[in-house]
């Protein structure tokens, strides 16, 4: 075994128990899921079913295969850009905060840096595991959820999947929201170059404070300087709006409204460009501009890191 892939052995042991907590927070929802539906089945009877409706239309009348498609691709990419990004971003957060100091809490940097691999080798490896790691992880779930959801949808209510456009929507999704959990992680490594301890709640408590001072300086001086905590999430979220708005446009467009009522939903047709629309939604500038911060933030780290004293 040569000394890097040692290294990536060693860091990846240091870090998976914070990598499988999305894992065990997942297999904690199927098992909730599948108590409650066994406990509703014994207490109604065994006449406890899913009860499916989209946007009040019952599911039994809808007809259109478009219409299917759209909602096999929204379910997909709704469902990564809301829950798998909440429950992976806390869990980046709290592996990314640490890989750069976990060895000064331990006492163990000096025989760590004293390895033969360079610094380059240390802090890419920890990225590697820590941040491209979590991302592996989502992308792994995520496949797993698509399978089970739409099995589960397949066999309990009228939806008639569409498995090529669930995969479009998790994989576009997935990438969206990987751009911005790797911005937040990177943001996260550094932090861990600069603080020994509780580097993301440090960072945190400095961001808060230039809030405030902020606020307190528009307050007397009548000024409007942008929020900074807002103007934060709002970069970090950026890309979302791109996407979140193409879908809201196509869900919205299958509807007429006629006197106040739904169109007839039978009439809907998928755009011919409904997919090379959505996944234009990736290559933007924004998105480009958040990759060279990460790259930036990555490099900043590992010179503060090689730069740092050791600790004994």
């Amino acid at each position: 075994m040569s000394p890097l892939q040692a290294l990536l052995l060693k860091d990846y042991r240091t870090t998976k128990k914070g990598l499988v907590v999305p894992v065990y927070i997942l297999a904690g929802i199927y098992i909730f899921s599948i108590a409650a539906y066994i406990y509703a089945k014994l207490h109604t009877g065994g006449n406890a079913n899913f009860n499916m409706n989209f946007a009040d239309i019952p599911a039994p009348f809808l007809t259109n295969m478009d219409f299917h498609s759209m909602i096999s691709f929204s379910i997909q990419a709704i469902m990564f850009m809301s829950f798998f990004g909440v429950v992976v971003g806390i869990s980046m957060v709290v592996i990314s905060s640490t890989l750069l100091n976990h060895d000064i809490q331990h006492k163990c940097e000096l025989f760590h840096r004293s390895q033969p691999v360079s610094v380059w080798q240390i802090t890419g490896s920890r990225y590697l595991v820590g941040i491209i790691g979590s991302l592996a992880v989502a992308f792994a779930l995520g496949f797993i959820n698509m399978i089970v959801v739409n099995i589960v949808s397949t066999i309990a209510t009228p939806l008639r999947v569409d498995w090529w456009m669930s995969l479009n929507g998790l994989i576009l999704s997935f990438l969206h929201i990987s751009v911005a959990l790797l911005l937040l992680g990177s943001i996260c490594f550094i932090l861990s170059s600069l603080f020994k301890s509780n580097a993301f709640g440090k960072g945190m408590l400095g961001i808060g404070g230039v809030e405030i001072a902020t606020q307190i300086v528009n307050y007397l001086m009548g000024l409007k300087i942008p929020s900074p905590i807002g103007s934060f999430f709002k970069f970090i979220m950026s890309g979302f709006g791109n996407l979140s708005t193409q879908i809201q446009m196509q869900k919205y467009g299958a509807f007429t409204a006629v006197q106040g009522k739904m169109g007839d939903i039978t009439q809907f047709r998928l755009p011919a460009d409904f997919l090379s629309t959505m996944w234009s939604t990736l290559f933007t500038w924004q998105i480009l501009e958040k990759l060279l911060i990460c790259a930036a933030l990555y490099v900043i780290a590992t010179y503060i890191y090689q730069k740092r004293e050791i600790q004994q």
